[in-house]
């Protein structure tokens, strides 16, 4: 009886190791499948990550990646044609197309081009948000076509080769320093459809933490000659020198800094001297001004550095004076005329803004 139990327990033992390795059996191979899979998968995985790379950039971009990206998004910003129409707060303003081959810039299209972004940086590098500004250097010609009714800010910005500008009969407005530093530029004739011109802000290159006033021509140091084509009733030219409409009188707005003349007499009726009128003309010594002529703008005279004297005829008052006139000018070398009666008001009046020159300031 006791041999009997005792293989019967032994036998139930037996069974139970059978079904233990078996299933470990399974086990094993199951856990061997899976690490299989995982191999191939792994194995696969590179692959995967390459397509998905290429397809979506953004979501994969590691820091070298980041800068091929960088470069192929530089390399896409110069395929021609640039769209630089104004669609400014989704409002379509302008569809306008450039173009730029073999030292000629060309515009085509209708409508407002959008305003561009040239700033000096604190680093000395400079943000230029232009399609075209890894060409501005070897830009000769600008033409820009009928249809387009508005030039942006910055447009023609530092083109220091720009020797040619066309411009449409449709053009009314010319934005803020569009040619700023076109120091190659010698003549230019404004359409008769013109009605604003603006003067806008440049980095100031001797602290590009702040923004300076730039004036219409601010930089073109060439420049002889400024035209406007007849029948315009906001500009004219006399003997190349432009003056705006403005309150029913004319005032004077750009004089061509690039001309050897070193005498001018503003002429009589004009009421103010705009932003950067005379800057950098180097050539001028000597500047008279009216009787009518009761205001300069600021920057007026900047890097007029052969400037010598100053007299100014209006007969109440002093003349009133803006910021930074005088601008990169030796003062100390400058004599100011002013009437003998209304001395004291450029000397020692304490809302004077002559007041630091009146060691200059001669009354007659």
């Amino acid at each position: 009886m006791k041999a009997t139990r005792i293989f019967r327990v032994m036998a139930a033992i037996a069974l139970m190791l059978t079904v233990s390795f078996s299933a470990q059996a399974q086990l094993g191979g199951a856990l061997n499948k899976a690490k299989d899979a995982v191999k191939k998968e792994v194995k696969k995985e590179p692959q995967k990550e390459t397509s998905t790379s290429s397809s979506s950039a953004t979501e994969t971009e590691t820091p070298a990646y980041g800068v091929e990206a960088q470069k192929a998004r530089e390399a896409a910003a110069l395929q021609q044609p640039w769209n630089v129409g104004n669609n400014a707060r989704g409002v379509v303003k302008g569809t306008i197309q450039a173009t730029y081959a073999d030292g000629v810039l060309n515009f085509k299209g209708e409508g407002e081009m959008k305003d561009f972004t040239v700033n000096l940086l604190l680093n000395g590098e400079t943000r230029d948000d232009r399609p075209w500004a890894p060409h501005v250097k070897e830009i000769k010609s600008v033409v820009v076509e009928e249809g387009i009714t508005v030039i942006g800010n910055h447009a023609f910005h530092s083109c220091e080769n720009l020797t040619s500008v066309s411009f449409p009969g449709t053009l009314v407005n010319i934005q803020g320093a569009a040619f700023w530093g076109c120091k190659s530029l010698t003549s230019i004739t404004l359409p008769k459809s013109l009605t604003t011109f603006s003067g806008g802000e440049v980095t100031d290159p001797e602290n590009p933490a702040r923004n300076m006033k730039s004036g219409l021509f601010g930089q073109c140091t060439a420049l002889t000659e400024i035209k406007v084509a007849d029948g315009n009733e906001k500009f004219k030219s006399v003997n190349g020198v432009l003056y705006f409409y403005l309150s029913t009188k004319w005032r004077l707005a750009a004089y061509p800094a690039g001309r050897t003349e070193t005498t001018f007499n503003v002429p009589d009726q004009t009421p103010v001297i705009m932003i950067g009128a005379f800057s950098y003309c180097t050539a001028l010594k000597t500047v008279v001004m009216p009787e009518t002529c009761g205001e300069i703008q600021q920057i007026a005279f900047m890097g007029c550095t052969g400037l010598e004297s100053i007299t100014m005829k209006h007969p109440t008052g002093a003349v009133s004076l803006s910021s930074d006139v005088f601008r990169g000018v030796d003062m100390s070398k400058v004599k100011m005329y002013v009437p003998k009666g209304i001395l004291e008001n450029y000397t020692t009046r304490a809302d004077s803004n002559w007041r630091e020159w009146k060691d200059q300031i001669i009354g007659q």
